[in-house]
């Protein structure tokens, strides 16, 4: 299994971007992680279907994330992906020399944060859920708090992530090694299949800084989705609209 469990954004706002999604997208906040704050942190996260959106936000200077908005301003931040053989993917990557950002093992759960001047395109992160359910996709998840999956109303699903990257082939063909996944190239594009989802590297040339994008949103009502992104000031077309850095595409 390997599927596209959390995407993490950043922005300076938390409010702001806890009002936006819970109006626009009607997700309600199911955890606030107390731990971050020793890392000057703070976050939301948000249950959308058997996956999750994270906002995170610093609460004080010298952070990533504060070194993040200096540079990059809101946008996506991080690909957090779960596994149910760990050690798999940790081989690959200390066979391709990539380091390790970050790291963790708790009761029931191993994290992996790779390094993303080593990955290219963004944070990636590798977890795996142990215990009862935990190689099941919409089973417990660490991050969100102990939340019960089975009990959410939200049909949303990430279909696909679009990430930019200065060098598309090689931080792709970094991907799909660490991933174990094939690379699929097309007219525009390096693309890499998860079991849930799809994460693309558009052949664009010229970018500045690498950075997550874009994020396709599978919804049940999209009319519904674009006017309420309009009230809330977004900036909009037919099928899609453009907030905290990202352009969310609806399919």
């Amino acid at each position: 299994m390997l599927i596209v469990r959390q995407i993490a954004l950043v922005a300076k706002n938390l409010n702001a971007a806890e009002k936006f999604f819970s109006r626009c997208l009607g997700l309600k906040v199911c955890y606030r992680d107390p731990e971050l704050a020793v890392l000057g942190l703070k976050n939301i996260l948000f249950p959308m279907g058997s996956q999750f959106l994270e906002v995170v936000s610093p609460m004080r200077i010298n952070t990533g994330a504060g070194r993040f908005l200096d540079k990059a301003g809101d946008g996506g931040y991080m690909v957090i992906l779960q596994c149910n053989d760990h050690h798999i993917y940790k081989q690959r990557v200390e066979n391709s020399r990539i380091r390790i950002a970050h790291q963790f093992s708790i009761r029931d759960f191993i994290n992996m944060q790779l390094h993303p001047k080593d990955t290219g395109g963004s944070f990636l992160e590798i977890d795996q859920q142990l215990g009862f359910r935990g190689d099941e996709p919409n089973g417990p998840w660490a991050p969100s708090g102990g939340i019960e999956l089975r009990t959410s109303k939200s049909e949303l699903s990430v279909k696909f992530i679009k990430i930019l990257s200065r060098y598309p082939r090689i931080t792709a063909e970094k991907w799909s090694y660490v991933l174990g996944r094939e690379l699929v190239e097309r007219r525009n594009s390096f693309e890499i299949l998860t079991d849930n989802s799809v994460i693309i590297f558009p052949k664009i040339n010229d970018q500045k800084q690498d950075k997550l994008v874009a994020i396709g949103l599978s919804v049940d009502d999209g009319y519904e989705v674009i006017n309420s992104a309009k009230e809330l000031g977004a900036s909009c077309s037919a099928n899609s609209f453009f907030a905290f850095g990202i352009d969310w595409i609806l399919c």
